[in-house]
């Protein structure tokens, strides 16, 4: 039924309870996994004289995030592609998953968002609403 699954992440509890059920998911269907994680635009950081620093942070930090999961993944014998996006992370989802042709996302309840999030909607909300194919949200 499932030719190519999206699994998104952000490192928060409710993603890493996510990839278990996509993982599980791309093996019982021999999928594709596309792993996607999101990183935030440097605009969002501001004009610091700390930009560097904050760069190098931000690109450790979600190498950090995918690292964990492939670890997770490493014996699982599901065949992953990893997709590093920048931008908002509900719309880099929807078009990582409607560019690769995907059968379903797989994404966390709620992330590690901001506290503008809480007031415009979460990303898993957001993905909902928009996404090109099914959406299995985990908690």
């Amino acid at each position: 039924m499932y030719k190519r699954i999206l699994y998104a992440t952000d490192g928060s509890p409710a993603a890493r309870n996510a990839l278990r059920h996509a993982r599980d998911l791309a093996q019982k269907h021999g999928a594709e996994l596309i792993l996607v994680h999101v990183f935030r635009h440097i605009e969002e950081f501001g004009k610091s004289p700390y930009f560097s620093e904050i760069e190098e942070e931000r690109k450790q930090a979600g190498e950090t995030v995918i690292g964990q999961a492939m670890a997770e993944l490493r014996d699982s014998g599901v065949t992953v592609h990893i997709e590093p996006c920048e931008g908002q992370p509900a719309e880099a989802i929807i078009n990582v998953a409607a560019v690769r042709n995907c059968d379903l996302i797989v994404i966390g309840s709620r992330g590690l968002g901001t506290f503008q999030g809480l007031l415009l909607g979460s990303v898993s909300d957001r993905v909902v609403r928009h996404a090109p194919c099914p959406v299995l949200i985990v908690r």
